[in-house]
């Protein structure tokens, strides 16, 4: 297909942006079309040559839009082909990678368009783990922090624990619980996105 025409506005591609460990909504993430069919890349060239030097700062264009609330996202009148979405959160300064997704649109035998669907799971720059005692024992409601910053969690029930998004980098994580030793060790989150695991085991304060 060389050309295709607007006929009425319909929602080609619609999905939901989510943080990939918690599952909850991403409001704000920019989802782009990276890649499309043949006639609307050229398309959107031609769209660009035409807008100028405003066009790259445009947070919404047919190409790219942002996430509202509840993660939801969608894209109208595109033609039928496949597509791949990149989503991220630029303005969270590194405590998202960037996740992408493939999507096709295509016609039904009546001609209509068969809305695509995606759900894109952001991964978040993070540190998770496991907090027990000396016997191996889940140690819950232990508190989690990173020294230095606001960051910080408690231990679920099994003891497990999961920080909110952090900026990569060398990062102190302090553990402590009542009736035990506090305890720290020192990660390095490389890059954006990355998950690092960092295990506690907290000791009983001598007699």
């Amino acid at each position: 297909m060389s050309e295709w025409e607007i006929i009425r506005h319909v929602v080609a591609i619609a999905g939901r942006v989510i943080d990939g460990q918690t599952g909850r909504a991403v409001r704000g993430g920019q989802v782009v079309i990276s890649h499309g069919p043949e006639t609307f890349m050229a398309w959107l060239a031609a769209r660009a040559k035409e807008r100028g030097s405003p066009w790259a700062s445009m947070a919404e264009r047919p190409d790219r839009t942002r996430t509202e609330a509840d993660g939801h996202f969608h894209f109208m009148d595109l033609p039928e082909g496949d597509y791949t979405l990149a989503a991220s959160l630029p303005e969270a300064l590194g405590r998202y990678g960037t996740a992408r997704k493939d999507v096709t649109v295509a016609r039904d035998a009546q001609g209509h368009i068969a809305m695509g669907k995606a759900e894109i799971a952001l991964p978040p720059t993070t540190v998770k783990g496991l907090i027990a005692d000396q016997a191996g024992h889940p140690v819950a409601m232990a508190e989690v922090r990173v020294r230095g910053s606001g960051e910080g969690c408690f231990s679920d029930g099994q003891g497990r624990y999961l920080l909110p998004p952090l900026e990569a980098g060398r990062r102190v994580v302090q553990v402590s619980a009542r009736g035990y030793q506090a305890a720290e060790q020192t990660v390095l989150v490389g890059f954006p996105g990355e998950v690092k695991t960092l295990d506690f085991t907290l000791a009983e304060p001598p007699p």
